[in-house]
């Protein structure tokens, strides 16, 4: 026997051994888009080797022929199959339903009646021939029938169609999978050209076939393994994805990045080259905890803050598992939305609403929240703190002789003035007009809010200078204690009041602590 054919039969069966086994591989991918159709594609291509293959080993014409026209059962279903993984590789599987798959189905089945009953017909073969190698005989020559060229224009025109589909995918604005896409055209390129040898159009290398479906098996399974063909998401994602303000990114069942979105490429500032199949505690390394918790299959929810552009940028971060038919995990869909403007008009209302719109001081609402927490804490650490009211020394004559605007850069620097005498953790309000508020908590004694007191004072016969203007202007302050002096935020604010105004019976740019003579006094005068 010639070497040639003998190394063609071990080529033979060897590719009928890697596509079953490439079949079975994907199989355990059966969930995913396209895996299905491309099984059977693969049993299909090892059925038409193992035929080719028995009849190269064949020693009587009966035999021969019988495996040769075996043959074509895979042939006629070859072009479907792949069809069907053009179809649900590009998003487009609801197209295939029973009925079209049964009109796509019927000139294959046709063919399987014409070709075992040829010898009432002559519709698909005419005539063939033999060649002899040694001690094996195969089909060497034929005269093609009618049909046969109904079904090789069938088979063409699915082809095709499907490598037509799969080349629409070039021109999606995204480009993370065009190399997926190159890679599988190269791939559905060999079965169009064995499609032509199969029917001898280009003559001399009608036996190397079947050697070249296993090379398109090959190429699909470096899809699979390189690209995540049959991965979560399949590359006909709609325009919808690619374009979308929110970031997207895909995770496999192993927590693999198997897609990211334009969007989310910006978040992360990661390279889609670079993210694809690595880890999501790699690129997600700042949010740890949310890593931590892509085990659980139930949803999971975060507003996260990440620098960018030298701003601050706040998402909120949504996790969603994906299951397949059986409920078992497949991966995970991770959003990311853009709520900076969100953030933003939260915190301009929260501002509105808990500080004084023209100074930016706390309001009367934030101060009363901050004293009833700062009396909660004195009676637990039974210590005491002090409050005072300030109230600017003949303000009114500033408004009506230098107008308005000038009594507001008035207040707004008196607000900057007493801010910058104080700690941290001590409260300067505007209480409305040009009432001020400061409230003092851990105060140990009455001296200290007197010390404070007469800073302020000292500091307030400094003039205040702005737009051309020298304002000299004092404040009267009231001095009131808690719990000496009241046991709730009303008692201290009105006995602060009425200190404030005994200050100003005392000639004004003075501080007074309130004494129950002084309450006294201030009935006796209304």
């Amino acid at each position: 026997m010639p070497w040639h054919h003998t190394l063609y039969i071990i080529v033979v069966f060897t590719s009928v051994a890697i596509e079953v086994a490439l079949a079975v591989y994907s199989w355990r991918c059966r969930a995913a888009p396209g895996a299905v159709p491309f099984v059977w594609l693969m049993l299909a291509v090892a059925g038409w080797s193992l035929a080719v293959g028995l009849e190269l080993v064949s020693n009587t014409p009966e035999a021969a022929f019988f495996w040769f026209r075996l043959r074509f059962i895979s042939i006629a279903s070859v072009p479907v199959t792949f069809l069907a993984i053009a179809l649900q590789y590009t998003g487009r599987e609801r197209w295939l339903t029973r009925r079209r798959l049964a009109l796509l189905l019927a000139v294959p089945l046709i063919t399987q009646v014409l070709i075992w009953t040829n010898e009432m017909h002559g519709l698909f073969i005419q005539s063939l021939s033999f060649s002899r190698e040694g001690l094996w005989l195969f089909v060497d020559e034929w005269t093609y029938g009618a049909w046969f060229w109904v079904h090789t224009a069938y088979g063409y025109l699915l082809i095709l169609l499907g490598v037509s589909l799969v080349v629409l995918t070039l021109v999606r604005p995204s480009r993370l999978y065009h190399r997926q896409t190159v890679s599988l055209l190269f791939g559905t390129s060999l079965p169009l050209v064995a499609t032509i040898f199969t029917f001898q159009l280009i003559t001399g290398l009608r036996l190397f076939v079947p050697f070249s479906f296993t090379l398109t098996g090959l190429v699909f399974t470096w899809d699979l393994f390189r690209y995540r063909l049959l991965a979560l998401m399949p590359v006909a994602r709609s325009t919808l994805v690619d374009t979308m303000s929110d970031g997207m990114i895909v995770l496999d069942d192993q927590n693999r990045v198997v897609d990211v979105n334009p969007a989310a490429q910006s978040i992360i500032g990661i390279p889609v080259s670079e993210a694809i199949g690595q880890l999501a505690a790699q690129i997600l390394s700042p949010w740890q905890d949310l890593v931590d918790r892509f085990g659980d299959k139930t949803e999971t929810q975060a507003e996260i803050a990440l620098e960018q552009d030298r701003a601050q940028h706040h998402y909120d971060l949504r996790t969603s598992p994906l299951t397949d038919r059986h409920g078992q995990l497949t991966g995970r869909l991770i959003v990311l939305r853009d709520i900076t403007e969100r953030k933003r008009a939260e915190e301009t209302i929260r501002q509105l609403a808990y500080h004084d719109s023209l100074t930016g001081l706390p309001n009367r609402r934030l101060f009363n929240d901050r004293l009833n927490l700062a009396m909660a804490h004195a009676q637990r650490s039974q210590q005491k703190l002090a409050m005072m009211l300030l109230d600017l020394d003949h303000f009114k004559e500033v408004n009506d002789t230098l107008g308005h605007s000038v009594g507001d850069k008035l207040l707004q620097a008196v607000g900057e003035r007493l801010t910058s005498l104080l700690r941290k953790e001590d409260t300067v309000a505007r209480m409305g007009g040009d009432e001020f508020m400061v409230l003092l908590p851990e105060a140990l004694r009455g001296k200290d809010a007197a010390e404070v007191a007469a800073k302020i004072l000292e500091a307030f016969r400094k003039p205040f200078v702005f737009d051309g203007h020298e304002l000299h202007v004092t404040t009267s302050v009231g001095i009131a204690l808690y719990p000496d002096d009241g046991e709730d935020g009303d008692t201290l604010m009105k006995n602060a009041d009425i200190a404030m105004y005994c200050a100003k019976d005392q000639g004004r740019d003075n501080y007074q602590r309130y004494t129950l003579k002084d309450a006294s006094n201030l009935a006796d005068s209304t």
